[in-house]
């Protein structure tokens, strides 16, 4: 039978390559089209009957005659205004003019011709209906004036999308920019955007931005763009999330334009919440965006351009809200002479920062501690808290931004039948920013990026049936990054080195992600860090009209050339999951690039997309939307030879060959959906839909940065105090004993002086011969292959990476309401199958599993999994390698969700949107990048890579409700006449747009690998427990705060434990965002009623995955402007004053990126559940988002 499958599969492959290769066939044609019937008075079809549409703006003219049931259809017409006539013998010809078409619309214009002669004329001035009765595809359309009048911060365009159904921004992410945003649950790199079919987002694959400025400048540039959520049809492909189809403008036979300048300072903005509770002075913030577009006729009707160019000059305060050790853990009088206070003795009564720390048995570390000679170099730079109360350090840094971009387009009417057009667009952008909004002033880089995008595209009417558009276009997309610390004294300006001749790395004082303290140092190094994209596109589309139905056939070819240089941990990073741990110099975690790697890659791969759909008019009412596309691409191969897989994660070593196998050719992608006018008057629609859609060609990130890893090219190495491998020297412990630098009683020491683990990492560290490829290149193949059991972390892509898809299907109602109104509700849902995850593809496998049972510990199927570091079976499944970063399509999510939408277009001066989502999509974790996606949830990661539903839980970017407003509102004119007084009461108008959104979700997590799973290399925590009754009763208090034990102590509580309550856990307190006391950590017991308990045994914690809502969201923006009509610069002629208030009520919404998750250390010599008391940081917020307090904008603009 498999082999009779795979027969098949391959035959539907080629017969279906065959029969589209036949057919002169591109996709995602920013175009729309008219259609409708043309009946007589008494409601019979006219065919034959001619019909007629003009474009106003280019005088470009079509004719078709009517089919014998009296439709017509004008398909891939041009964005803008038309003016359409009917006319036939023996009835008057009707005029509809006023119609506007938008990209990727439908619309629908029936004519009703009266008895008369065709001289005889009858004009009526028409909207397209607001409703679809078409086709069941969802989304929403962002128009030319919504983009010029909205308060869009920052112009940025794409903000816009945001407020339409379905669309939830993603936040919880690092190291990205610009706008990026999850569509009806898919994955947030899982959206296409294009410009007139151009593709326009990076090798991340998240929006067109310019590197890390954020900006995706270019609005006057832009005539319009719709975001396309749902079921849509089969001619888009590459994303299963949404499609952003916009298309730039052109010019017209008049000629037109603008000057335009926006001004922002701090002057007259408000400020940050954290900043003015420390007595801060407002962050300065000095912006001017500013640009002129200009276009019109080079031949009238013929030939026409229109050129933007914008520019920014940005001085931006960043409000920094560092959490830093109390004044007194620094040495008095430290300076370099004496190596910063190497061997002072700092006392928990100077320093009660260490008062909680125990040793590895649980038991109080001592009093006072002596600074270790290779960390105090660090604890030198770090900086005195400015709140000794909170322990942060307040104050402002400050960021810039230099950014120009440019746009040309040309269009050329060579007759009616054949139109041609080509646009350049380039953008650059040089910053000088700070690494974080918690990093020291020290650490500073200096991104640049450059993108270029080129359309050309060709038009060409065979007849009135029958359409052809042929398209290429070329996308270019580089982003860098180079250091530039400033202040450093040490290492002439390096500052303390991780490893010698790097600029400091990243070191953590209080657990993962810096834990109880703000993480600091740079996580690039030398050589400059760049990701570079080029996309060669070539597509071609046939529209062909055959009676009732419409059909269109393409093909999209593809070519990625994608190289990147990533430099993960060249410069090290320490973890310290205690601050008597980074006093004495003994780390949790050392982590370096072994000397032989090297993170220069350049991946080259083909996509290609065939389709074929037709839009059936099965009735009069009712129309039927088929489609099936395929797509699918080559195996990626790497240009200089740099490439390697792990066939089999669990046995293998790496071998040379492909990256990844190629699992695309059975990527079919059937479509169908349904549109019913129910009454037949173009008034109600009931329509749903259904299909499969496949992301393709979006592994950007997986194949660059994190990729970068798979041996014997490169690889990290984690040093801890454990290790599962069976050489030597392998933990921190062997390494201190072996350079004589341990600590004389600590476990495992043999002899030392008592400094701690050197730093900088000593060479002989870094070349040992533990860290050695297990395998080298060799003529043809990998040569000197070892098998004994290696300390390398590879960190690579996985070789069975599937195609991800989704299979999404929707039902729908739409009615038209009075006022120029109409009302949308939507259910919505989709299953996404073989999602990308960073996942350890090479766990510690349990070294027993129990029977389930115990309400301190998980059941993952059937069994509760226990780890042992002292039993002989406590190694990786792998034993070749250590714990791994493996990038795996081995996800699932489910996504439902209710929409509605209420839209009103512009009459008696108003306009308003209204978007509601009710939604919930659940995973078991995704990304493609480690440590950037869905980090700020508390752990990309998942807790056992051995049963992925242990992690099942809420998307890092699940918002249950979004409700999101935008409207204008154009005064009526007050006065006639032209003198001051109507000049000064005329034309204003104001606008608004109001987004309230629920917080987004997060984990709660120990600062330390408790469960010794050696997840991440033991760098991520491990989650709590939930104190469910069951629990407390199971293990009830023998002690607590102020109330000693009256028999054995046998669980002492260090604090007064509570049950959980979803209800209540959530205290909305910015300095304790969420009730601690609800939870405990996992006993380090194999038997019930702790039994058998150790410090070298973990289990895992019983919390729910992102079980925890962060603080939700209110904004209002609002803009009142001043036209004023001058009539020297023609009709249109106008100056226009703004006035611009974002985020007018101040109100202060906090951001989850600044939430502590971690709320226990969770020390292993902390056996029982209540035997440690929760973080003093535990839920605490630092920090607000990033310019979100009010600011105030004013803007002049010019337009003729």
């Amino acid at each position: 039978m498999g082999v009779c499958r795979e027969l098949v599969s391959r035959s539907m492959i080629w017969v279906g390559v065959l029969i589209l290769a036949a057919i002169p066939v591109a996709a995602q044609l920013p175009t729309g089209a008219l259609l409708g019937t043309v009946k007589d008075s008494s409601g019979a079809s006219v065919p034959g009957a001619t019909v007629t549409v003009r474009n106003t703006d280019t005088n470009l003219t079509k004719t078709a005659k009517t089919e014998q049931d009296g439709s017509y259809r004008f398909s891939e017409l041009p964005v803008g205004h038309y003016e359409m006539k009917a006319e036939a013998a023996g009835f008057r010809t009707e005029n509809r003019t006023g119609l506007n078409l938008e990209v990727t619309q439908q619309g629908v214009i029936n004519f009703a011709l009266q008895v008369g002669a065709t001289t005889q004329q009858v004009t009526v001035s028409s909207e397209i209906p607001l409703v679809n009765t078409q086709d069941s595809t969802l989304g929403g359309t962002v128009n030319e004036q919504s983009m010029a009048e909205l308060p869009l911060n920052g112009r940025n365009y794409i903000d816009l999308a945001l407020y339409k159904p379905g669309v939830n921004q993603d936040k919880n992410q690092r190291n990205s920019s610009g706008t990026s945003f999850s569509v009806n649950g898919a994955p947030v790199r899982s959206n296409n955007f294009t410009l007139d079919g151009a593709i326009l987002q990076n090798s991340t694959g998240r929006s067109p931005v310019a590197g890390a400025s954020g900006d995706a400048l270019g609005l006057d540039g832009i005539k319009e763009y719709r975001i396309v959520t749902g079921t849509f049809q089969a001619e888009y492909g590459l994303a299963m999330g949404s499609q952003m189809v916009a298309v730039s403008k052109n010019g017209t036979n008049q000629f037109h334009g603008d000057v335009f300048e926006y001004f922002r300072n701090s002057a007259l903005d408000a400020n940050d919440f954290f900043n003015r509770g420390a007595g801060a002075p407002i962050p300065p913030l000095q912006k001017n965006q500013f640009g002129a577009a200009f276009g019109g006729p080079i031949k009238k009707d013929k030939t026409f351009f229109y050129a933007v160019y914008e520019g920014v000059r940005l001085n931006l305060g960043v409000p920094i809200n560092s959490v830093v050790p109390s004044a007194g853990c620094h040495p008095p009088n430290a300076t370099a002479a004496n190596n910063y206070g190497a061997g002072a003795v700092i006392t928990v009564a100077q320093c009660p920062d260490f008062a909680d720390d125990t040793d590895a048995l649980g038991n109080p570390v001592p009093p006072q501690v002596t600074l270790s000679p290779y960390t105090a170099p660090f604890l030198a730079i770090v900086p005195l808290p400015t709140d000794p109360v909170s322990g942060t350090q307040v104050r402002s840094d400050h960021d810039t931004t230099g950014e120009n971009y440019g746009q040309i387009r040309v269009d050329q009417n060579f007759s009616s039948a054949d139109t041609f057009f080509a646009r350049y667009t380039i953008d650059n952008a040089l910053q000088n920013n700070t690494i974080s909004q918690e990093d020291y002033s020290y650490f500073r880089e200096v991104p640049a990026a450059r993108n270029q995008w080129i359309t050309l595209a060709e038009n060409h009417t065979f007849s009135p049936t029958v359409l052809n558009t042929a398209r290429f276009s070329f996308s270019r997309t580089r982003r860098s990054t180079n250091l530039l610390n400033n202040g450093l004294t040490q290492n002439n300006g390096l500052g303390p080195e991780l490893v010698p001749g790097f600029s400091t790395g990243v070191v953590d004082m209080g657990g993962t992600a810096g834990g109880a303290f703000s993480e600091f140092g740079s996580v690039n190094a030398s050589p400059t860090t760049f990701s570079l994209q080029n996309i060669y596109t070539l597509s071609n589309d046939v529209n062909w009209t055959r009676g009732k139905h419409a059909f269109k056939f393409g093909v999209l070819l593809n070519r990625f050339n994608q190289g990147s240089q990533a430099t993960n941990s060249f410069n090290g990073q320490l973890q310290y999951n205690q601050f008597s741990g980074f006093l004495q110099s003994i780390p949790d975690v050392v982590e370096f690039a072994p000397s032989f790697a090297n993170e220069n890659r350049f991946f080259i791969y083909n996509t290609y997309g065939l389709y074929g759909q037709d839009d059936w008019r099965a009735t009069q009412r009712l129309t039927v939307n088929l489609g099936l596309r395929y797509e699918f691409m080559n195996t990626p191969h790497e240009l200089q030879g740099k490439q390697s897989r792990l066939i089999n994660d669990f046995t293998d070593l790496f071998s040379p060959g492909p990256v990844i196998k190629n699992n695309t050719l059975k990527n079919f992608s059937p479509r169908v959906g349904l549109a019913y006018d129910l009454f037949g008057n173009g008034k109600t629609a009931i329509r749903g839909g259904a299909g499969i859609y496949y992301d393709l060609g979006n592994i950007g990130s997986a194949l660059g940065g994190t990729g970068n890893g798979g041996l014997p090219y490169g690889a990290l190495v984690d040093i801890s105090p454990t290790c599962s491998a069976s050489v030597f020297p392998c933990t921190t412990t062997d390494w201190e004993n072996q350079l004589g630098t341990c600590y004389v009683g600590v476990s495992g020491c043999v002899s030392g002086n008592n400094t701690g683990f050197p730093l900088p990492i000593p060479d002989a560290v870094r070349n040992s011969i533990a860290y050695a490829p297990t395998c080298t290149p060799g003529p043809g193949a990998f040569a000197n292959c070892i098998q004994t059991p290696g300390a390398l972390t590879p960190t690579f892509i996985d070789y069975d990476y599937k195609s991800s898809y989704m299979i999404q299907y929707n039902a729908s109602v739409q009615q038209q309401l009075p006022w120029n109104m109409a009302l949308g509700v939507a259910y919505v849902g989709n299953h996404g199958v073989h999602l990308p995850m960073v996942r350890d593809g090479n766990p510690i496998l349990p070294t027993s599993l129990g029977p389930c049972g115990d309400p301190a510990s998980v059941c993952a199927g059937g069994k509760v999994p226990f780890w042992d570091a002292s039993s002989p079976a406590f190694h990786n499944a792998n034993r070749n390698y250590g714990s791994d970063i493996n990038i795996a399509t081995a996800a699932d999510s489910r996504y439902n969700a209710l929409q509605v939408n209420l839209e009103k277009r512009t009459s008696h001066g108003l306009q308003f949107s209204a978007a509601y989502t009710r939604s919930r999509v659940t995973d078991e974790t995704q990304g493609q990048a480690n440590i950037q996606d869905c980090i700020v949830s508390g752990g990309l990661l998942g807790v056992y890579p051995l049963n992925t539903q242990v992690d099942k839980g809420p998307a890092c970017f699940n918002i249950p409700n979004n409700w999101e407003f935008n409207a204008l509102y154009h005064f009526p004119n007050r006065m006639a006449g032209n003198g001051f007084a109507a000049k000064a009461l005329n034309g204003w108008f104001m606008s608004s747009i109001v987004s309230i959104q629920s917080g987004q979700p997060f984990s709660l997590i120990t600062a330390n690998n408790r469960s010794l799973s050696g997840v991440a290399q033991a760098q991520q925590g491990d989650r709590v427990n939930i104190n469910t009754p069951a629990l407390l009763a199971a293990y009830p208090c023998t002690s607590l705060p102020g109330k000693p034990a009256t028999g054995p102590d046998t669980n002492p509580c260090k604090y007064q434990p509570i049950v959980y309550d979803p209800n209540t856990v959530v205290t909305g307190n910015p300095n304790q965002w969420f009730n601690p006391a609800m939870f405990s950590i996992a006993p380090n017991c194999t038997g019930p009623g702790l039994t058998n308990c150790s410090d070298t045994i973990g289990q895992l914690g019983t919390s729910g995955r992102n079980i925890i809502s962060g603080p939700p969201e209110r904004n209002w923006d609002f803009s009142v402007v001043k036209e004023t009509k001058l009539g020297f610069l023609g009709e249109g002629g106008k100056l226009e004053f703004r006035a611009e208030f974002f985020n007018i009520l101040n109100h202060t919404n906090f951001s989850g990126d600044g939430l502590s998750t971690i709320v226990f250390s969770g020390d292993s010599g902390d056996l029982t559940p209540f035997s440690e008391k929760p973080s003093k940081k535990a839920g605490v917020i630092r920090h607000q988002l990033r310019d979100n307090q009010r600011q105030i904008q004013f803007a002049l603009r010019l337009e003729f």
